[in-house]
């Protein structure tokens, strides 16, 4: 495939050199690469620093032009202008201040080829700091693409008119997303495909030109595509933060200087035919954030240990099927798949037919054996370094695995976990799924007393060492709900836990009342039994862990919300009256 690569500079110098020569280094024919770069009448010497690279390239990429404005006409309209010099079937939109991976247009020629023809555009990841929006982990289809990296079809760019030339920069590329899927075309994000993107000097950087932008056009999106509610509430919330908000003087200045020129656009935006497409806003948001929009990414090249992906399922061979596609679609690629089926082997054509490409061993218990006796099988049978269970009805983000053991091989450490969505579904007649919306309910750090207390750790979202099994910690058979509560607990007597603070997985719970109703009954009956056994554990923790946990506890009270520290407090008195308790008895 041929691509056109626009690139927009304004001021840039300092980037041009790097991103040149990241994708002179990319694995691609350079010649089927046609960089056409577009200058918002830079001031400084980014001409100059084009110029000489397009001495230095001319004949190594396909072509090289530049194009220069006379003035700085926005972001959007200047890849308009762009688009327009080329003439390749594929365009890919580039920042200046990135650099491209060696593989990673490779990689994304391979994903477009193999894609459907009702996907128009593909989305690159970003490093450093990935964008945290939510996505799909089962199709990596995408509500809307950043507009830092992506390829698109020629034709459908065409037929969707562009960036809109109103929108001068921020959220451009979420209105043209948004136009595109309302002509039924499907998005995709691409996490093998990487690009480092220098957007941000630091973490939690707010700049106050993207903040004001970023919030003007939040209000025309709005307009153009959502409810005379969702506009009545922005205006509310924009008047609350300017009246009663923390921005300082001058940026407040600014945001109102600005709203009152934008008050002429809303005619403009104004479409009652895009208001069909219905996209999600999450307050300033335009989709559902992950945690850790800021956790620093980057790759491992010498730390690559086998990691056992254990699946215990029962014969629900629709909903497995999409528990085994988000492993596929790792990162992380040495991996084994362990897949115990309790009670009977629906899914071992399944597996055969379908994920011939992926090491899994299957083992089906014949008769039924329970959860725990499951997990324990699949325990042993596990050749990895690090093991991670996954619920056949649960998922994982691409980046899971590579981000835990990322970790790892940066702290030493047995027990890692990240935060999860937990979202309540549906499960239709034709066992596919239907999720009602998506939510952090645990994202805390570790600590032993609280852990004692409330199960945080949602079982997908552990890894640990395979030598703590060899330790004979496994499963006790006699449960069959809250299993992985009562083991967690066993591993944390002797070992400390650590967070990572990045949403990589999604765990399904009940969506109907009657069912959570019916969920809750066992968790409560499972409960009692757990709660007895804590008395021993309780005798084998230590003074001092016992001190620093209720320390934490106290500290993370001081810092939460009027209610959260309702519920810590009072979780605090009651393990510290078992505590007395246990002691009485010792």
């Amino acid at each position: 495939m041929e691509l056109d690569i626009i690139i927009v500079t304004y001021n840039s110098e300092s980037w041009v050199e790097k991103c040149v020569d990241s994708i002179s280094r990319c694995r691609f024919p350079k010649e089927k690469l046609n960089l056409i770069f577009v200058d918002n009448a830079s001031s400084d010497s980014t001409i100059s620093k084009i110029e000489q690279e397009i001495v230095n390239y001319e004949s190594s990429f396909g072509s090289i032009q530049l194009v220069q404005n006379k003035k700085n006409v926005g972001f959007g309209r200047a890849n308009n202008i762009g688009v327009k010099k080329g003439k390749s079937d594929y365009i890919f939109f580039l920042n200046i201040d990135t650099e491209l991976l060696e593989d990673s247009i490779l990689n994304a020629s391979i994903v477009i080829e193999q894609s459907d023809k009702n996907i128009a555009a593909w989305e690159f990841r970003q490093f450093p700091y990935e964008h945290p929006k939510n996505y799909d982990p089962v199709t990596l289809s995408i509500s809307w693409i950043s507009g830092a990296a992506f390829i698109i079809r020629r034709a459908v760019f065409a037929e969707v008119n562009g960036f809109d030339k109103a929108i001068f920069m921020y959220a451009e590329d979420v209105d043209l997303s948004w136009r595109i899927r309302s002509k039924g075309y499907n998005l995709i994000y691409m996490p093998q495909c990487i690009v480092y993107h220098y957007s941000y000097k630091e973490a939690n950087e707010i700049k106050p030109n993207q903040f004001t932008h970023s919030l003007m056009n939040n209000l025309n999106l709005k307009v153009r595509y959502g409810s005379l509610r969702h506009v009545v509430i922005w205006h509310m919330k924009f008047s609350y933060m300017v009246l009663q908000g923390n921005p300082n003087h001058g940026l407040r200045r600014n945001l109102v200087s600005a709203y009152i020129r934008n008050l002429s656009m809303t005619p403009f935006f104004y479409s009652r035919s895009l208001k069909k497409l219905k996209p999600t806003f999450v307050g300033w948001d335009y989709e559902e954030e992950r945690t850790g929009g800021f956790y620093n990414n980057f790759v491992q090249h010498d730390y690559k240990p086998l990691v056992s992906i254990l699946i215990r399922s029962i014969g629900r061979t629709k909903i497995l099927k999409e528990a085994l596609t988000s492993v596929r679609n790792q990162t992380y690629k040495n991996i084994e798949v362990i897949v115990v089926e309790d009670g009977g082997n629906e899914s071992e054509k399944l597996i055969k037919e379908d994920f011939h490409d992926l090491n899994i061993v299957f083992f089906s218990t014949k008769d039924k054996v329970g959860r725990s006796r499951a997990a324990n099988i699949a325990l042993d049978m596990a050749n990895g370094e690090f093991l991670n269970f996954l619920d056949d009805d649960d998922l994982l983000f691409p980046d899971h695995v590579e981000v835990l053991v990322n970790e790892l091989s940066r702290h030493p450490i047995s027990v890692i976990y990240s935060v999860a969505f937990e979202v309540p579904t549906e499960y239709l007649a034709d066992e596919s799924t239907l999720n009602h919306e998506y939510k952090v309910v645990f994202n805390s750090k570790f600590n032993r007393l609280k852990l004692f207390y409330q199960n945080y750790l949602p079982i997908q979202c552990v890894m640990f060492k395979k030598d703590l099994v060899r330790d004979k910690i496994y499963f006790d058979e006699n449960m069959d709900a809250l299993e992985d509560w009562d083991f967690w607990m066993r591993l944390s007597l002797d070992n400390d836990f650590l967070l990572v603070d990045k949403t990589t997985s999604l765990y399904r719970v009940p969506y109907h009342k009657t069912q959570v109703e019916n969920r809750q009954k066992v968790l409560d009956n499972a409960i009692a039994y757990v709660r007895e056994k804590q008395k021993n554990y309780f005798s084998n923790m230590n003074g001092y862990d016992v001190s620093m946990n209720i320390m934490d506890l106290i500290e993370h009270s001081q810092t939460s919300s009027l209610k959260n520290k309702h519920k810590i407090l009072y979780s605090l008195y009651k393990i510290l009256l078992k505590m007395i308790k246990t002691l009485k008895k010792i």
